[in-house]
């Protein structure tokens, strides 16, 4: 009897054939996922270099799982891979300081004043720590929805339903609204 990496019958594909040793499929899972994979590390780590490292963690971990191994849920999968190691990180090293965190581009034509560097980096740093103290399930859904995805990708990858990953979006802002911090950085805010 050979095992050496032989499908068994009814073992769910992903994708098209695959012979041994064949890794263009982690190239595909690479091309379509990395992008976002990588915004919502950075989301979680606060760093965008901690992120890169925990993207890479997540395709080397996919090199040494065949998609068969995975029942056809390759996103679910990444995602969830993506999702503890970058907690693992976060938990190990913390944060950067908070003006490396703000990407050039959010900060307008002033980048090149320190002051407004410094105040949307505090503003980011506020965020972040009170979308930190949602539930867990809020938590989950604001930190995948700042990565872009929609409601119905969201839904599917924790598992739940539309209405359902709604409502935890809904209470989530609702939240993060009444923090007396975020009210009165809203209030500064030109209209």
């Amino acid at each position: 009897m050979d095992t050496g990496g032989d499908e068994r019958p009814g073992t769910p594909r992903a994708g098209p054939e695959i012979s041994p040793g064949d890794r263009s499929w982690v190239l595909r899972a690479l091309d379509e996922h990395e992008g976002r994979l990588t915004r919502y590390a950075h989301r979680l780590t606060g760093d965008v270099h901690a992120a890169r490292d925990v993207v890479q963690h997540v395709f080397l971990q996919l090199c040494d799982h065949p998609p068969q191994s995975r029942n056809g849920q390759l996103t679910s999968w990444l995602f969830t891979v993506c999702h503890n190691r970058a907690m693992d990180v976060r938990r190990r090293g913390g944060r950067a300081g908070s003006l490396e965190q703000v990407p050039a581009e959010s900060l307008g034509s002033d980048v090149d004043d320190p002051a407004r560097t410094a105040e949307a980096g505090d503003s980011v740093e506020l965020l972040r720590s009170v979308i930190d103290t949602l539930p867990d399930a809020q938590r989950l859904v604001v930190n995948f929805w700042s990565a872009g995805f929609r409601y119905a990708e969201i839904a599917e990858l924790l598992g739940k339903t539309e209405s359902y990953v709604r409502v935890a979006s809904h209470r989530a802002w609702q939240t993060i609204r009444k923090n007396p911090r975020v009210r009165k950085l809203l209030e500064q805010q030109p209209a």
